[in-house]
């Protein structure tokens, strides 16, 4: 019997697929142009079932998809309530890449925001004789459950 989250990822993908407004961001590693016609779902259940749909096995740049394992990571560090106080948790309907403040606090709104990850990045400590910059590689490499190459190129 086929699985029902199969089967919805299967119609999701369908469906977004169809929207073709936009262009990919223009920062990538040299020569890895991402090309538009990939596009895959991937969603892991919290006991580790992997269910796939589209092209979903091809690497790429994550760019602002590592906000979340950032965030994460800061929480595992500080917790809640730390985090809590240098970047709020509210939806801010702003762009990634715009630089939204509160007014009153400097708090960013939220950490999927650029203004946000560089607040909750901020956070991230080296630990255990590895800097920040390493934890936070080997923090994305484990969620990818591989070793995740970097570009200088994309860093710089």
């Amino acid at each position: 019997m086929r699985s029902p989250i199969q089967h919805y990822l299967d119609e999701l993908h369908a469906e977004i697929q169809e929207h073709r407004q936009g262009s990919p961001y223009s920062v990538h590693p040299p020569g890895r142009e991402p090309d538009p016609e990939d596009f895959g779902i991937c969603l892991v259940t919290m006991d580790g079932h992997v269910y796939t749909t589209g092209v979903a096995d091809k690497e790429f740049s994550i760019q602002s998809i590592s906000k979340p394992f950032s965030y994460a990571l800061a929480l595992a560090d500080h917790g809640t309530e730390k985090v809590d106080e240098k970047v709020d948790v509210e939806p801010s309907g702003d762009r990634f890449n715009e630089i939204s403040l509160a007014p009153h606090t400097g708090r960013p709104p939220n950490a999927m925001i650029n203004a946000g990850a560089l607040a909750v990045s901020s956070m991230i400590k080296g630990s255990g004789g590895k800097s920040a910059p390493r934890r936070i590689y080997e923090t994305y490499s484990r969620f990818a459950g591989r070793r995740l190459t970097g570009s200088r190129a994309v860093y710089d």
